[in-house]
């Protein structure tokens, strides 16, 4: 019966539903499974390919949100309300890319403080990090402002408020308390 109520193709949480749902925080899910941010791990002096390494304690973590979404996606009536309770999960996940870019410039290293913290001001301004900072600000105050106009828009959208108005708008009013049935005694 899933067409009565309209059906949906299989990957359409993961390229429709999560990208909504999350909004930026979609593409950093994908980089917080990785062991340390990849312009971080450069800037640390790490080799380029152990950015490419998974962190297994947020794989252990991704996991079961992901199987959660794969099951949901063979039902062939899909929605958003279906899905969740994986929304918590991935927000946080998204989160940690941002926290180790805003952790970033208190790391500080022995040649850092060998030079006095210049080196430290040039590493900074070199390595991108203030562009990335900014980039993760506009990332936080966009979403704030999607959230504002789908706020705005779901308002207007669902017209049973209207209807409820209507029907108190054209119902005499109850005289009454509620304990006696509203007869008034």
């Amino acid at each position: 019966k899933s067409h009565n109520w309209g059906t949906e193709p299989f990957a359409w949480y993961f390229y429709s539903a999560l990208p909504r749902a999350l909004l930026g925080g979609f593409i950093l899910v994908p980089i917080s499974l990785l062991r340390t941010p990849p312009r971080i791990g450069l800037l640390l002096g790490h080799q380029p390919l152990q950015l490419l390494k998974l962190d297994q304690h947020r794989c252990r973590i991704f996991l079961p949100v992901l199987l959660f979404v794969l099951l949901y996606s063979f039902l062939p009536h899909k929605e958003l309300r279906f899905i969740f309770p994986a929304l918590p999960v991935l927000n946080a996940l998204a989160t940690l890319p941002l926290a180790a870019l805003l952790a970033f410039p208190f790391l500080r290293t022995a040649a850092d403080d060998a030079g006095g913290g210049v080196g430290y001001c040039r590493r900074m301004i070199r390595s991108g990090i203030v562009e990335a900072c900014c980039a993760a600000v506009l990332l936080i105050v966009s979403a704030l402002c999607a959230w504002l106009i789908f706020l705005a828009a779901s308002s207007v959208n669902y017209p049973g408020g209207d209807a409820l108005a209507e029907l108190h708008r054209r119902l005499p009013p109850c005289r009454g308390d509620i304990k006696d049935g509203g007869r008034g005694g």
